[in-house]
């Protein structure tokens, strides 16, 4: 890992700035976003500034959304860190603490309305070295904060494998253990590009929409495809698709997106986004054999 006072990052759409504002804080770029560090310099749309100790105003919050502890992991690697949203009058923020320490929390970051404008708070107890080293990516502050910067800004992540074939994007979403990593490798052996197996943006530029990968817990280089179908996925014993239009399809596509639904503002602009990518994009009910067959099938039939 190396250590620096300030990097920018490219993911999906977002210019991101990470600078460290403390002399005493230097950054540490994890291997899981190295390969979405970018050096031209490119202008900023989003800036997260790093700073060491915790303001006493965030003692008294109210919480907004607290996360299920059972669910706090990233693959099967458990986060010693719990977190929740909270709010300040008009300012909101997450909150990183370890289990039983909701008021002593370790990290504390704060953004504006539009999450464009952040500020890492980090709390280091008994700090003796003159030097600290801090990763503001870690996880689960590192994806939250993706979360928040793609909600506020006409995009959304959403719980599914992002493959391209023949420059076709396909998403492949369903419930837990329906088979998204199954399908990923599948179409990994018959040659096709994977753009992520378990957690993607997906974003408009100009009129069209694009699938983004994100970091993860494991080193993999930025990615991007155009988007021409969505899939949901259901077991079965023969390879079928079922179109799936209007409401139907739009419900079917929100139920699968990353959401905090505290915040009614937050609901009607998902509800929004995925009307209009139904409009453009079409949804099918996907039943699959777990084998290369779906490969040919997809391959083999006009999905407009």
């Amino acid at each position: 890992m190396t250590t620096q006072k300030q990097f920018q990052l490219k993911i999906a759409n977002n210019i991101i700035s990470v600078s460290s504002i403390d002399d005493k804080i230097f950054l540490i770029i994890p291997p899981s976003i190295f390969h979405f560090v970018i050096n031209n310099n490119e202008k900023p749309s989003v800036f997260i500034n790093v700073i060491s100790h915790i303001p006493e105003k965030f003692n008294n919050n109210k919480v907004l959304f607290l996360a299920d502890k059972e669910k706090n992991k990233d693959y099967d690697n458990f986060s010693p860190y719990n977190w929740c949203i909270c709010a300040i009058d008009d300012t909101r923020f997450i909150k990183i603490f370890t289990e039983g320490n909701i008021n002593n929390p370790e990290i504390i970051a704060s953004f504006d309305e539009n999450a464009m404008h952040w500020i890492v708070y980090v709390e280091k107890y008994n700090q003796i070295d003159e030097v600290i080293k801090i990763d503001p990516f870690i996880y689960p502050l590192g994806p939250l904060m993706m979360y928040y910067i793609t909600t506020y800004n006409d995009g959304l992540m959403i719980h599914a494998a992002g493959i391209i074939d023949n420059d076709k994007g396909y998403i492949f979403s369903g419930m837990s253990g329906v088979g998204k990593t199954t399908i990923t490798k599948i179409w990994n052996n018959e040659k096709a590009f994977i753009i992520n197996d378990d957690r993607l943006i997906i974003s408009k530029n100009i009129d069209k929409y694009y699938i983004y990968n994100t970091p993860m817990n494991y080193i993999d280089d930025s990615k991007v495809g155009t988007l021409k179908n969505i899939f949901l996925l259901k077991q079965s014993s023969k390879n079928y698709a079922k179109k799936l239009n209007g409401s139907q399809s739009v419900a079917q596509l929100m139920s699968h997106c990353i959401q905090h639904n505290y915040d009614g503002s937050i609901v009607s602009g998902l509800l929004t986004l995925c009307s209009d990518i139904c409009h453009r994009i079409s949804v099918y009910e996907l039943g699959f054999v777990p084998d290369k067959s779906i490969v040919q099938f997809i391959r083999n039939n006009e999905f407009d």
